[in-house]
């Protein structure tokens, strides 16, 4: 039985450290991808983007809105490349200890990954207990958007993708309509072009299923029926990152219980000739032997 445990362990650690390499490095190479070649978002955008939101928004304003999309979340990008990078070397050196038979590697390994393992545990139990703390950066960048909100035609990056957001989600400002009255650059430009009314987004109009605006809304004449200006973004923005953040956490839950079982099967190899001595000493005396 032993003997079979030894065999089992040794390659459910390659195998299973195989897996997440594979993982480790499709995930950074995509998260490298769009963050130093924006090539690829913009085919993104003009592919996926553009064709659920072409009856309101043109090819070159989707792009834009995506890739404004991408500068606010640059920092989260960055850091999951190298979470990959070193997810990829971790990975890379439990599969060396196996495949080796090196009981110091393994040894190694055993601390990075255990070291790793918490981090990702106190992270989770945080995000599950106090999901406000993410939720709070959030909230900030959505405010930002607003606050340096200039127009609905304008050709900014940060007033394209916010009205990307509400004419996408059907809502105006972060929490309402009023959010608009901080937004001095659209006060200046509204001046500018002398544009008479209340500082009411055109996109913040109601659309109908097909996407066509609803023909009672301007400017001065928007009502809850016929806009969104009761309706914050924050709601709807927060309602779906809490799905996708909900559906990240549980598979990370799942691969923290496969990586458990990896430092099982590793902790098994380093002790397995323990078992078989039956001496302690003896077998610390022969440490740097192959397991």
């Amino acid at each position: 039985m032993a003997s079979f445990l030894h065999i089992f362990a040794r390659w459910y650690t390659i195998i299973a450290n195989l897996l997440f390499l594979f993982f480790f490095i499709a995930c950074g190479l995509f998260c490298g991808l769009v963050i130093w070649h924006p090539t690829v978002l913009k085919q993104f955008a003009k592919e996926h983007v553009h064709s659920r939101t072409h009856k309101y928004q043109t090819g070159e304003e989707a792009e834009d809105a995506v890739m404004e999309a991408k500068e606010l979340f640059g920092p989260l990008l960055i850091g999951s490349f190298w979470a990959c990078v070193c997810g990829t070397f971790l990975c890379g050196l439990g599969i060396v200890a196996a495949a080796k038979k090196s009981r110091h590697i393994l040894w190694f390994y055993i601390i990075l990954f255990s070291a790793v393992l918490i981090t990702e545990f106190v992270t989770l139990m945080v995000f599950f207990g106090r999901p406000d703390l993410f939720n709070y950066h959030l909230k900030n960048v959505l405010d930002q958007l607003v606050t340096n909100y200039v127009s609905e035609d304008s050709r900014d990056s940060t007033s394209r993708a916010l009205n990307h957001f509400m004419i996408e989600y059907q809502c105006c400002g972060s929490n309402d309509v009023n959010d608009f009255q901080n937004a001095e650059l659209f006060k200046e430009y509204r001046e500018k072009h002398q544009i008479p009314g209340p500082l009411n987004p055109t996109t913040c109009c109601a659309l109908y299923e097909d996407r066509s605006v609803h023909p009672d809304c301007t400017i001065s004449s928007m009502t809850k029926e016929n806009s969104n200006i009761h309706r914050g973004c924050w709601t709807e923005i927060l309602r779906v990152a809490t799905r996708y953040g909900l559906s990240v956490a549980y598979g990370w839950l799942g691969a923290m219980v496969v990586q458990v079982t990896i430092i099982v099967a590793s902790a098994h190899l380093i002790w397995h000739k323990k078992n078989t001595w039956g001496d302690l000493n003896q077998w610390y005396a022969n440490s740097d032997d192959q397991f």
